[in-house]
């Protein structure tokens, strides 16, 4: 059996266009809890990721269930991007073999939705 795939979601702490973005409230809970409960329902990977430099974030992705990776300043500028970020993932836990990159506030994305996606590029 093929190894699952890991979800990343990178959450900069610093948005410049809407402040907090990652952790505002949408229906009484944070928009990245969402995104993980999603991530983390939908059964199809092995492991889910956060990576952020901010506390706030990383601590609320634990209280939903993901792992956490603390990113680096330099990661964390309006430059960095989210190939780098993803990466800088990968290279710091290194058995991830394949990964699935989900934006934090992709809240509407549900759980069959992930996996009729993941099913339908073959990995499982």
């Amino acid at each position: 059996m093929e190894a699952r795939p890991t979800a990343i979601i990178p959450a900069r702490g610093n948005s410049k266009r809407l402040a907090r973005k990652n952790i505002l409230p949408w229906r009484g809970i944070p928009l990245i809890a969402h995104t993980i409960k999603n991530a983390l329902s939908s059964d199809i990977f092995s492991e889910v990721i956060v990576s952020s430099e901010d506390d706030e974030i990383l601590n609320c992705a634990e209280n939903y269930g993901a792992k956490t990776v603390i990113r680096r300043n330099s990661l964390s500028q309006d430059t960095s991007t989210v190939v780098e970020v993803c990466i800088d993932v990968i290279d710091t836990c290194k058995q991830i073999d394949s990964f699935c990159c989900i934006y934090a506030t992709a809240v509407k994305l549900k759980p069959k939705t992930i996996k009729r996606a993941i099913v339908n590029l073959g990995k499982l």
